[in-house]
């Protein structure tokens, strides 16, 4: 079986929906919304934390059918299609439990969890899943379950840290279609070479979230230490004037 066939029903299929299921971002705040020159740092890292993060999502999603059939596994078509399922299935799944969790723990500890969950899943998928069809099978699932929380959760953690609801809000997204539109052709390539490779380009790509989400934790506290150090400035000086 000709894997180009599997790979255009792939894109068609399992890419468009995750367009579809992608939240259209809204936020409504109170706070006054900060200078650019302020939180421009804020923006570069929000920009790449989801270009990294669709970036190695939407190429394993595109090809997760013809990785299954055109890989050392040889799954059947029915088998291919279950698995699909199953990597959706998580997905819901996990989109499901990030609600009521968001209520009781803080959205950078959401994001840590599942973001450690993300790059664990796929390290152990990468090592041997090819080799052993049921670590493909529940990697498929937890892949799914742990990456579907962490584009809400970003959304929260930002709006804990910074207004960027107005004018700002274009970052976002901004993120998000850079690494979908670049990264599904880089990810087809890869896939024609060999297509149990691209679990190690969305291995890497996690990692390096994983490293940029560290630096804007650090950016973060010290933004946090900035506003606290102005407000202080400011109420001195009208403690001052009066």
């Amino acid at each position: 079986m000709s894997c180009l066939p599997i790979i255009t029903v792939s894109y068609v299929c399992v890419f468009n929906p995750i367009i579809c299921l992608e939240e259209t971002l809204t936020l409504t705040e109170e706070r006054p919304e900060e200078p650019v020159r302020n939180i421009f740092g804020l923006l570069a890292l929000i920009t790449l934390f989801y270009f990294f993060l669709i970036g190695g999502e939407h190429p394993y999603i595109a090809h997760i059918f013809a990785i299954s059939v055109c890989s050392k596994l040889h799954f059947s078509v029915s088998d291919a299609s279950i698995n699909n399922s199953v990597f959706w299935g998580g997905y819901g799944l996990g989109r499901l439990v990030a609600v009521p969790l968001a209520n009781y723990v803080k959205p950078g500890k959401v994001i840590m969890m599942f973001l450690t969950g993300t790059v664990l899943t796929l390290a152990i998928m990468a090592i041997f899943g090819e080799w052993v069809p049921t670590i493909w099978w529940v990697t498929t699932f937890l892949y799914g379950f742990c990456s579907s929380p962490l584009y809400p959760a970003m959304v929260s953690w930002i709006s804990q840290l910074a207004n960027i609801s107005g004018k700002y809000i274009f970052i976002v997204n901004l993120g998000n279609s850079i690494g979908s539109m670049s990264m599904v052709p880089v990810g087809a390539v890869i896939f024609q070479n060999k297509p149990f490779d691209l679990v190690y380009f969305s291995l890497g790509m996690a990692i390096t979230m994983s490293i940029v989400f560290a630096v804007m934790i650090v950016y973060g506290k010290r933004y946090k230490k900035k506003i606290a150090y102005s407000k202080n400035e400011i109420e001195l000086s009208q403690l001052n004037s009066e």
